[in-house]
């Protein structure tokens, strides 16, 4: 059975497209750089009073493999400890080993233009005025080279550079930012650890200046705010302010969907625009700047159209949070800088090949903090070999993507926590993209899941052909489940000034309208009623 997500398909902009958007890339990355991250979690860390949840280990054993994989740069880590181990204050040193423990698997991502065979092809979108003349560039080179795609180029692990100064600046700035706030008994020592010490925000290179640099940015905002209110402002005030003031340090500019490396600190200061991620990791970097709690929180496809989305989030004093979303997510995960167990990267046996952009060791499942969910069992036989964990994709980009994952276990795959009113595909992870492990079918509002398998029955089915008679070419498949993939269903030619045409389809079907020369952007659907329902 082959392949039916993949990501090089076709010799167009499509394959280009799949692989960019407002967050970083999920769809771009080749498997998660596997020596650097496969690292199971170690241990039980402390946990947060509020929610029950484990914020990753400081084991010795923990301790231990972070500086093994520091390498020659293990000197440098151990300074940072030794700074602490015998510090009169027990959460300095718990927070630095904490730090130290959960630092594996984080670093560096630079991304790069890649032939499938993942030589660099050489493009820079902001060598552009804009987004259409970056483009242009980029459809000449798919023109030219054939399939092209984004892809991880180099990974720095953040253990093998980081120097003992850089993070040691960042643990006293974290710690005097704490312990002064007003609103520091709302904030717990777990909270701490895991939404302010941190010194990165997501794949941006290491960068420890925006911790003094955004205190000092947002210090008129915040004594304003104290004028304004005649008062200390709270947590909650304050966390807003911050977030309202980065919004003005970055705007999102277009461009950056073709420059899918994250920014630094200064980077961004200097650009002053960026990807969703970029603002995300802005409004991050100033709420831990003054001790507020503030999360990127991200979707890695959407359900309902292609491209993805990051975003930050504040958070309540349980840990939770979540914002208004213009589209419909299947999975929403939190970027945590702790090891989160149940998470794919955390789980994934070493070597084990996974799906691009799911391998994090550190994402924490929230989507029910937005939408209503559903846990879901489903019959999906024996892996292929080598392959433990099956995976729910959405339609996305022309192609099927993966958001999340089980284990399988007797030929059942149980998936947690899944978004309603949404189109699913179980699958199986192939090299170049995914191989459907069942019929596709649709999680309803009220949680059914109706499953889409055409049957012999007819049904007719009306068109809007007007692109055709534009010049488009316009292809109408089936998804058939015994075969796994589209099949096309031929199509008669629109009568002239007659645009609509109407089809009889297989009853109970999943159909995809679509140009087989375009991006991939037209939506699968079923018939109601002899018409088009898209997902």
């Amino acid at each position: 059975m082959k392949a039916v997500a993949s990501l090089l398909a076709t010799a167009t902009m499509a394959a280009v497209a799949a692989t960019v958007g407002c967050a970083a890339p999920p769809g771009a990355w080749p498997a998660e750089p596997d020596a650097a991250t496969a690292v199971a979690p170690q241990g039980r860390a402390p946990e947060d009073k509020a929610t029950g949840k484990a914020t990753g280990a400081a084991t010795d054993e923990a301790i231990q493999g972070s500086l093994e994989r520091a390498g020659p740069n293990r000197p440098e880590i151990e300074r940072y400890l030794d700074r602490y181990e015998n510090h009169a204050d027990a959460d300095q040193r718990l927070a630095s080993r904490w730090l130290v423990a959960n630092m594996p698997g984080h670093g560096f991502a630079l991304m790069a233009l890649q032939r499938p065979d993942r030589t660099r092809v050489d493009f820079e979108a902001t060598d552009h005025p804009n987004l259409a003349a970056a483009q242009a560039e980029l459809d000449a080179l798919v023109e030219r080279e054939g399939p092209l795609r984004f892809g991880l180029e180099r990974f720095t692990e953040d253990l093998t550079v980081i120097t003992a100064e850089e993070l040691i600046t960042n643990h006293e700035q974290a710690f005097a930012s704490w312990r002064s706030a007003p609103w520091s008994s709302s904030v717990s020592l777990p909270t701490f650890l895991e939404h302010i010490l941190p010194y990165r925000g997501s794949s941006e290179p290491v960068d420890i200046a925006w911790r003094a640099e955004a205190n000092a940015r947002l210090a008129p905002a915040l004594a304003a705010l104290r004028a304004s209110l005649d008062r200390e402002p709270t947590l909650a005030e304050a966390t807003q302010a911050a977030r309202k003031a980065a919004k003005k340090w970055v705007r999102f500019r277009q461009l950056f969907y073709l420059h899918p490396t994250d920014q630094s600190w200064s980077e961004l200061m200097r650009s002053t625009a960026g990807r969703c991620e970029d603002q995300s990791n802005v409004a991050v970097f100033a709420a831990r700047s003054i001790a507020a709690v503030v999360a990127g929180d991200f979707t890695p496809y959407w359900a309902d159209r292609d491209n993805n989305h990051a975003w930050e989030v504040a958070l309540d004093a349980n840990g939770k949070g979540s914002a208004t979303l213009a589209h419909r997510p299947a999975k929403v995960y939190r970027r945590m800088f702790g090891i989160q167990p149940n998470s794919l990267g955390a789980m994934r046996a070493p070597g084990e090949a996974i799906p691009p952009g799911l391998g994090e060791r550190t994402l924490l499942d929230v989507t029910e903090q937005y939408v209503e969910v559903s846990d879901l069992s489903i019959e999906v036989g024996s892996p292929p070999a080598g392959q433990r964990f099956a995976y729910l994709c959405v339609f996305n980009a022309g192609a099927w993507r993966p958001v999340h994952h089980a284990l399988v276990r007797d030929g059942v795959a149980r998936f947690t926590a899944m978004g309603r009113d949404i189109l699913y595909l179980p699958a199986w992870h192939a090299p170049d993209g995914v191989v459907a492990a069942g019929a596709p079918f649709i999680l309803t509002g009220d949680g059914t899941r109706e499953v889409l398998a055409p049957s012999l029955e007819r049904q007719p089915l009306l068109l809007d052909m007007d692109g055709a008679a534009r010049g488009d070419t316009r292809e109408l498949d089936v998804w058939a489940s015994s075969s796994g993939e589209w099949t096309a269903i031929e199509l008669p030619s629109p009568t002239a000034g007659e645009p609509s045409i109407t089809v009889d389809v297989p009853a109970g079907g999943l159909f995809w309208l679509h140009d087989p020369q375009g991006r991939g952007l037209e939506r699968p659907f079923t018939v109601v009623n002899g018409r088009m329902r898209r997902w």
